[in-house]
């Protein structure tokens, strides 16, 4: 059974942060032939976790299967005129568990019972926007978002590996440009082998 809590910031400990960086490094992805290590995982130091934890209201979501993290999200709270705005700066499921709806409900327990304006995620992991399009049942649409670029604007002046990023959107698409030099092949793969899936189930019910 999974087990799924909420850690505000003040009670998030180094211990914590140790089995987040353990499971990011393990099943997050690998650096792209641009990136700092091409095809070598992607590691972060603990440091650079702390910065995902922006500001008083900042917490981490998790999923435990037994005691073992198999997936957590961090979050921050934005505050805005037309109310509070939660922002996830890091989401990771462990790689035996992906697609089985963690991640969803990871971010359900963030956005399911609140009333803030906006929540929001950047991500270059379609899973990522597909778990945040279940746990908020909206789609993330390009001409909403561009609609509302101001507002995006001051929420990704505050969070450090966004702040500086150009920003790219059109009917098509939403880019914040990280330079974060990920490798996407796998993804891409996974992502065929879904929608395979997807086609037969759908022949299945005709």
């Amino acid at each position: 059974m999974v087990r799924y809590a909420k850690i505000p910031v003040s009670a998030v400990t180094d211990d914590l942060l140790k089995e987040c960086q353990r499971l990011f490094k393990a099943h997050y992805g690998y650096w792209s032939g641009k990136g700092p290590q091409p095809g070598q995982a992607i590691g972060l130091p603990l440091s650079k976790l702390r910065e995902y934890l922006i500001g008083d209201s900042a917490w981490i979501a998790t999923a435990r299967e037994q005691d073992e993290l198999i997936g957590y999200a961090m979050v921050v709270v934005i505050p805005n005129a037309q109310g509070p705005i939660s922002w996830v700066t890091q989401l990771v499921v462990h790689a035996d568990f992906q697609n089985q709806l963690v991640g969803s409900i990871i971010l359900s327990s963030i956005w399911g019972f609140s009333n803030h304006y906006a929540w929001g995620i950047a991500s270059a992991n379609p899973f990522a926007i597909r778990a945040l399009e279940k746990a908020t049942r909206r789609r993330c649409d390009p001409i909403y978002t561009r609609k509302r670029l101001p507002t995006l604007q001051r929420i990704l002046r505050q969070i450090p590996y966004l702040r500086d990023a150009p920003i790219e959107i059109d009917v098509n698409k939403s880019i914040v440009d990280t330079a974060f030099y990920q490798d996407l092949s796998l993804v891409s793969n996974r992502l065929d082998k879904i929608k395979a899936k997807d086609s037969m189930v759908a022949r299945q019910h005709q």
